[in-house]
Formats: C-alpha cells, sequence, structure tokens
C-alpha cells in the first residue's frame, strides 16, 4: 500500500517542478523589451524652429518584437511614428514626405545612436546628421 501512494507523491512532486519550470520560462517570455522606456538626446546640425532636442518615449512592443508604438518629441514637435524593429536597430518616420525624416538608430548600451535623414523636395538630396539618444 505504501509504494501507490509514494508514486502518486512523486507524481505531484514532479509535475508541480514542471509547472515552476514553465512559470519561470513564462516570466523569461514576459520581460521588457530593450527598447521600452524614454530616450533622450540631440540631433546635431539640424536647422529647427524649435530646438535640438529629440525625445523617443516607446510604450509597447509587438509580441513579434518587430514594431513598437510611442510617441518622438521632435524639438517640440509631437508624433505618434510607426517604429520598425530589427535586432538591435530601429527606423522610423517623422513629419510627412515633403518636411519630415527618417530615423535609423542601433542600439549601443544605454544609447541609440544613427542617422537622420531630412526629407526634401523631389530631386534634392536629403541632408543629414547624426542623432544620439539616452536612455533615461
Amino acid at each position: 500500500m505504501g509504494r501507490p501512494h509514494q508514486r502518486r507523491r512523486l507524481t505531484l512532486t514532479a509535475l508541480a517542478a514542471l509547472g515552476a519550470a514553465c512559470g519561470v520560462a513564462g516570466m523569461a517570455r514576459a520581460q521588457r523589451h530593450w527598447l521600452i522606456g524614454t530616450w533622450a538626446g540631440r540631433t546635431e546640425n539640424v536647422r529647427s524652429r524649435v530646438n535640438e532636442d529629440r525625445t523617443l518615449t516607446v510604450a509597447r512592443v509587438a509580441a513579434d518584437g518587430k514594431s513598437a508604438t510611442g510617441t518622438f518629441n521632435a524639438g517640440g514637435v509631437v508624433v505618434r511614428p510607426k517604429i520598425a524593429i530589427d535586432g538591435d536597430r530601429i527606423s522610423f518616420v517623422s513629419g510627412t514626405a515633403s518636411s519630415g525624416a527618417t530615423y535609423e538608430l542601433t542600439r549601443r548600451g544605454n544609447e541609440l545612436v544613427g542617422i537622420r535623414s531630412g526629407h526634401t523636395p523631389a530631386g534634392n538630396r536629403p541632408s543629414q546628421t547624426t542623432i544620439s539618444l539616452v536612455r533615461q
């Protein structure tokens, strides 16, 4: 009679351990994405009506990790860009085809560094400047 009771206890212990392991795996999947948060910095040598300050605030990353939502404050003008994620790189467009810019940034530790390409009228070469944002 002792053996069925011991097997049952062993089975319940194994199921409990498996459940705990699955819980840990689930928590690992639910960890915050590296991009979520506020990143602030400047765009160098950009002619802006307000200032060179830039702030990217990312509120949510899609479950597949390929896109994010948030706000981008481009020197006093706040937009909600569609942010594309590719590993440690992100890209997004701020503004319109005639008056905006494309941002392509790469994560380096607690920094996002890259290029801002200003949109220009057809036929003109886009202006490029460097941008650096630091996690706040």
